[in-house]
């Protein structure tokens, strides 16, 4: 009978093929005969809905037969082979209702079904369970069905389900810890900040994670306290995220215990510190900020100072005028900078004490803030530094001009028969541009007899303004043919004699009363260079395009910031670009020449290179063509190859500094963050300051990790500029540096063919085989990179 069941279900499941064909009428007896049928028509009606025609009535007469008893049935039919089939039977089991859930999950709980299959089954039913049966069942299942509740988790509404995960956070297993973790952040009840903190320092590192999230997500300030103490996590991806979370939450109240983490013993945890410190300082954290001006690591100490300074107002004023009474000259000089760029009335009289400041630096500065105060109580003090030396009457001549004060005019007109042609440079134009509102009709007859005599004939009255150039003397430290770095000259005016170098002391910064962040056109430098015009500026300092007369062509001046030229370690990352750079003789890499000190900033002089920075090329014309991409990388190759054989570690790779020429040559520049890998002398000391060595979106994950770096830290790099060039848009870009950080540590960048679809595989290939996160997966050498891209453009060229 039961033989003759199936044959009469088969018989009659094979008339839905013809379901057009039929009535209304006759179709739904026909579905109820099925019906009727029981069981013995379960498989038929399977097959039947690979057949476009017949699959909907099939659908209607499977849901129809749908229930506990049938399951096992429906079951087989979910291992077709005929995708058709089983998307069925999906659909059918997923909308019944005449299922026991309890018995849906356990049939399928080790049936080792594809996630297609379970993830939708167990989505439809998984919230008929009662919530303490749910986190039960979840616990007791397979690894397969418990990913598939986890996923269905996402799309849960009910509220009872968090009591009955919070729990969880304690299992045994930390898959399902990290789940619990997941599921009550977006699901909060009592008791989960405690527990989301208590995971802070659960022993698995994506426990961890999940807490750390949470907690951000939850906008947790309570939880800071918890969050600053996890930024001591060993795992470094746990720092990165305990930053993001610290840096999103901006609770101020975290800064206290920000400045203590300051002088943690691990330098990632100083790090991120200092980041979070700069994102969430606010007016109530000056004190604190203040502090952390004092910390012995230089780092700490300027990243302080910004913070400070972007705060601005009366608070960061009363604060740094407190700093420049403390015996530190560090920290006096740290306080100088922030009245120089927060200038008030307030900090005058304090200005008018550090005149008489023991250091150089700060005695100087101090003329300028109190030229940038408008205060008419600074006039008198500044009068008297105009008969000092000639540096300080420099400066003092140029802070009164600001000032603009009639009574500070006489001491300007006397100035005009200063001995000293720099003083009377500064008078000239400081009386040129001396506004005569406010004056008396004789001193305004006076002003205007000076001008006259001035001008003369045939100059008019803006040549004076613009002031003559200012030839400034100063030391070659490196001769031209010389690879030893030597003090060859003491500076102007009875200052200290520079050291010999490594070993810096700051020359007088304002000797000649130059600012060289902004060097005009024509300034002279050692009765040799002359400047032709300012090519750029970065954080490190200014660069320059001039006139060297010794070797009769035009040169680049690299000028490092007066800020750092105070700091060893600055000033040592400074010659160390010269010293590595001169041990490459490669035409792709440009020529070093000399180091310099211009009297208070110092600066190398280097090869000019007509061309634009990649990364101006990148921004007006990407994505760039795939041939003009690999040529351009090729030439970067052989200038690597050329520095790693001389065991010089580039570590900043980017399209900044690559130059490109109008026919596509390209030179390597900036050795500033290289490192000689092969020694353990001052290249290995210069990494130990805390900082990041490179730049955030270009940073290869054994960088980030401070684990030992070599030359494939650069071949990453490269990877990264070749997806810029050809996509147009960076692989890993965030909110904030730290997060990018993150981005290379995953590795989670998007292929370049999907990225830029139409690609070629074997650019993509090559692409993604430089980027690989493990640096034992990339090209072993430049030149292995070079072969590649060779082999890649051959290949380009057959397919053409």
């Amino acid at each position: 009978m039961k033989f003759l069941g199936s044959l009469l279900a088969r018989s009659k499941a094979g008339k839905l093929r013809a379901a057009r064909s039929l009535t209304e009428k006759d179709l739904r007896h026909l579905q109820d005969e099925l019906v009727a049928l029981g069981s013995d028509a379960i498989e038929p009606l399977g097959e039947c809905l690979a057949h476009a025609e017949a699959r909907g009535p099939a659908l209607e007469v499977l849901e129809r037969l749908a229930s506990d008893a049938r399951l096992d049935r429906y079951l087989m039919l979910l291992r077709s082979p005929n995708p058709a089939v089983v998307s069925g039977i999906v659909r059918v089991l997923a909308a019944s209702r005449a299922l026991d859930a309890r018995l849906l999950l356990d049939e399928l709980d080790g049936a080792e079904l594809p996630r297609a299959v379970l993830d939708p089954l167990v989505r439809a039913h998984f919230d008929e369970l009662p919530a303490h049966e749910f986190a039960a069942r979840l616990v007791a299942s397979s690894r397969d069905v418990q990913q598939s509740m986890v996923r269905a988790l996402d799309h849960a509404d009910n509220p009872n389900l968090a009591p009955a995960m919070l729990p969880l956070l304690e299992h045994e297993d930390s898959w399902l810890r990290a789940t619990a973790a997941r599921f009550v952040a977006c699901n909060p009840v009592p008791g989960t900040l405690a527990a989301l903190e208590r995971a802070l320092r659960d022993p698995a590192k994506q426990v961890r994670l999940e807490a750390v999230t949470g907690l951000c997500a939850l906008g947790a300030r309570e939880s800071v306290p918890s969050l600053l103490e996890a930024l001591r996590d060993p795992d470094l991806h746990v720092q990165v995220a305990v930053v993001g979370a610290l840096h999103e939450l901006a609770d101020v109240a975290a800064v206290p215990g920000l400045v203590h983490l300051l002088g943690d013993e691990s330098e990632h945890v100083r790090r991120g510190a200092v980041e979070v410190l700069n994102a969430v300082a606010t007016a109530d954290a000056i004190e604190d900020l203040a502090r952390a001006m004092r910390d012995a690591d230089w780092w700490v100490r300027v990243r302080a100072a910004d913070a400070l300074g972007t705060l601005g107002g009366e608070r960061v004023v009363a604060a740094a005028t407190a700093l420049l009474r403390d015996p530190d000259e560090a920290l006096r000089r740290q306080a100088i900078e922030l009245l120089n760029a927060v200038p008030g009335s307030a900090a005058v009289p304090a200005l008018i004490s550090a005149l008489d400041d023991p250091d150089w630096w700060v005695s100087e500065r101090a003329i300028d803030a109190l030229g940038k105060s408008g205060d008419e109580r600074a006039v008198e003090p500044l009068m008297a530094c105009t008969e000092g030396a000639p540096a300080v009457a420099v400066l003092a001549a140029r802070a009164l001009a600001v000032l603009a004060s009639p009574r500070a005019l006489p001491t300007l007109l006397g100035l005009l028969d200063s001995p000293v042609p720099e003083v009377r440079a500064e008078a000239e134009a400081a009386l040129a541009s001396f506004p005569r509102e406010g004056l008396d009709a004789s001193a305004r007859s006076g002003l205007d007899a000076v001008r006259a005599r001035l001008v003369g004939a045939s100059a008019p009255v803006s040549a004076i303004a613009a002031s003559p150039p200012v030839r400034a003397r100063g030391a070659s430290l490196l001769g031209d043919s010389s690879h030893r770095l030597e003090a060859s000259a003491s500076l102007a005016g009875g200052r200290t004699p520079v050291s010999p170098q490594p070993a810096f002391r700051p020359g007088a910064i304002a000797t000649f009363g130059l600012d060289f962040t902004d060097v005009p056109a024509g300034q002279e430098f050692l009765d040799r260079y002359t400047i032709v015009r300012r090519l750029g500026r970065g954080g490190y300092g200014t660069v320059y395009l001039a006139n060297d007369r010794v070797l009769g062509e035009e040169v680049v001046l690299k000028v490092l910031n007066p800020q750092l030229s105070m700091d060893q370690e600055a000033a040592r990352r400074f010659v160390q670009e010269l010293k590595l750079a001169r041990r490459i003789a490669h035409r792709g890499v440009i020529r070093i020449h000399d180091f310099l000190d211009l009297g208070g900033a110092r600066a190398i002089s280097m090869e000019y290179f007509a061309g634009r920075d990649l990364g101006r090329v990148i921004a007006a014309e990407a994505p760039l063509a795939v041939r003009r991409s690999l040529a351009i990388v090729a030439q970067v190759c052989d200038a690597l190859a050329a520095a790693h054989a001389e065991g010089v570690v580039h570590r900043d790779i980017k399209p900044g500094n690559v130059l490109v020429s109008d026919e596509d040559e390209t030179r390597l520049v900036d050795f500033g963050l290289a490192a000689a890998h092969h020694s353990s002398g001052e290249g290995s000391r210069l990494t130990r300051s805390g900082l990041l060595i490179g730049t955030p979106e270009y940073m290869a994950p054994e960088q980030i990790t401070n684990e030992v770096v070599d030359h494939r830290a650069d071949l990453y790099a490269l990877g990264i500029v070749m997806y810029e060039m050809l996509s147009g848009r960076k692989p890993y870009v965030a909110e904030t540096p730290v997060k990018v950080l993150f981005q290379h540590l995953e590795g989670s960048a998007p292929p370049l063919v999907d990225a830029v679809p139409g690609t070629p595989d074997i650019v993509s290939a090559l692409v993604a085989r430089a980027m690989a996160r493990d640096a034992s997966a990339r090209p072993d050498t430049a030149a292995e990179l070079r072969a590649a891209i060779t082999r890649a453009l051959d290949a380009l060229a057959t397919e053409e």
